[in-house]
């Protein structure tokens, strides 16, 4: 395969055929409350692939996982509805996800960013087939900046301060000086220069 760097024969050709990705390149791990609301919740590790500026057309794409071949793995286009990835060829067919605004994301759980991290995802147009696939798209690397956020272990208490200020203020109604008092109150107990979220 040949790296996409944009020139209009390969958009060509990835229209016809869809795109290759390092997994690593566009993976991140979410904050184990994105899914359940629950800041203190142990849920398993919620995962999402998600790469903007793709030369393809809109429709539906099928996603393919190569290099794992793990049985529990679980994708989702928009995090509700989940599917169990079925074996496919030495890889995994883990959804449809459909392709709008040039984009594709897909959350996953099952297994963990270090496991997928070696993996190569192909999307293609559900018509089509893996093997057609011929460009690897590697215009940039995601990043979240999630790894220089340390105030992610102080999140849980951040989260449920928070959470308590606004119903105070929309209790109470809140406004003006007080609720400025109940903001510097939030961040005197958690410097948000020390948390960023």
């Amino acid at each position: 395969m040949r790296s996409f760097a944009g020139s209009p024969a390969e958009a060509d050709d990835a229209e016809m055929s869809g795109l290759s990705f390092h997994v690593a390149d566009y993976l991140a791990a979410l904050p184990n409350f994105y899914s359940s609301g629950d800041p203190d919740d142990g849920a398993a590790e919620l995962l999402n692939f998600e790469v903007n500026g793709l030369p393809l057309p809109p429709g539906e794409y099928t996603l393919l996982l190569q290099g794992l071949t793990h049985s529990s793995l679980e994708a989702s286009p928009d995090g509700k509805q989940w599917h169990s990835a079925t074996a496919f060829g030495n890889g995994l067919e883990l959804c449809r996800c459909p392709l709008t605004g040039r984009m594709i994301s897909v959350y996953l759980k099952g297994a963990s960013a270090d496991e997928l991290s070696g993996c190569t995802l192909l999307a293609y147009p559900s018509a089509g087939r893996p093997e057609e696939v011929t460009a690897v798209f590697n215009r940039y690397r995601r990043d979240t900046g999630l790894a220089d956020a340390p105030g992610w272990i102080n999140l849980s208490m951040l989260t449920e301060y928070a959470c308590a200020a606004e119903l105070f203020t929309r209790m109470h109604a809140i406004t003006g000086d007080a609720a400025w008092l109940l903001w510097t109150d939030l961040q005197s107990r958690l410097p948000l220069s020390e948390t960023k979220v």
